[in-house]
């Protein structure tokens, strides 16, 4: 709810003071992926492939060197590429992937770009959304889900407030994340911090069905159950409770089970023809 309200509230003010900030915190394959196409596909026409849409992978775009000169020379392009597309479209979306792998300082320069200003070197920024995607504070997450679990706090109860500090103090803290001495921190420029939770075996099991129907299968209880039992749990006490990997490898298990049923179905028919002969 805080992403789709976020989004609308900016979307639809003519006059936002200044660009919509997400950072989207979690383990992988809890849908910060999901969440962030679901968006994309909503703003624009030709969703992931608008020209306002703009996705940068950290280790690949912006892969770590030593020498100064080159995170010196990775700022200043970054400001030129932002002033670019911006340019171009004033309600431009980027999307960072795996913040915490970016060379420490490089989102330092950002700061003018999402502060309170109306226009910085003429362009206006305040309709451009950025959305930071990481795995920074996921164990803290995990182990404050863990935690209410066994006091039986449901997930939907838990306050957004005390997982954005939670999130907040994991981000300051860790010295050599992508966020590093990133002014952006400091001066509080992240709209929201959002928190994407472990997902639990009903969750996981949508995301089987999803699976399935993708590749022209109806799914069962018994051929979901399948997949769920090839797929790593954890949570307290070893109980299966929470999806370790989250949906990130339902697709090929899937496509495991999948080949059985076709084998499966493959004997059936061979079966049926022999006796056809007979």
């Amino acid at each position: 709810m805080t992403v789709l309200g976020a989004i609308d509230g900016h979307v639809t003010n003519p006059n936002p003071p200044k660009p919509l900030v997400l950072s989207l915190h979690g383990p992988a394959g809890t849908g910060k992926n999901h969440i962030s196409r679901l968006v994309v596909e909503n703003l624009y026409t030709n969703g992931m492939k608008s020209g306002c849409v703009t996705v940068r992978m950290s280790t690949l775009d912006y892969p770590h060197h030593e020498d100064h000169k080159h995170l010196y020379q990775q700022k200043e392009k970054l400001v030129s590429f932002i002033k670019s597309k911006v340019s171009e479209c004033y309600n431009h979306l980027f999307i960072f992937d795996e913040v915490e792998n970016m060379p420490p300082g490089l989102l330092d320069n950002m700061r003018s770009f999402l502060d309170h200003h109306t226009k910085v070197d003429g362009v206006d920024y305040r309709k451009v959304i950025v959305i930071f995607r990481s795995k920074l504070a996921a164990q803290a997450i995990n182990k404050y889900m863990f935690e209410s679990y066994e006091k039986g706090i449901a997930r939907e109860d838990i306050r957004s407030v005390d997982m954005e500090r939670i999130i907040s103090n994991e981000v300051s803290g860790k010295s050599d994340a992508g966020f590093k001495k990133a002014r952006i921190i400091d001066s509080h420029l992240v709209s929201h911090f959002i928190p994407f939770f472990p997902l639990e075996l009903s969750h996981v099991r949508q995301c089987i069905q999803a699976e399935f129907k993708d590749r022209g299968y109806p799914s069962n209880v018994i051929s979901e159950d399948e997949v769920l039992a090839i797929l790593q749990f954890d949570g307290p006490n070893g109980s299966r409770v929470f999806a370790v990997r989250g949906c990130k490898n339902v697709a090929e298990k899937v496509s495991i089970i999948l080949y059985k049923i076709k084998a499966e179905n493959r004997r059936r028919r061979i079966a049926m023809e022999r006796r056809v002969d007979l």
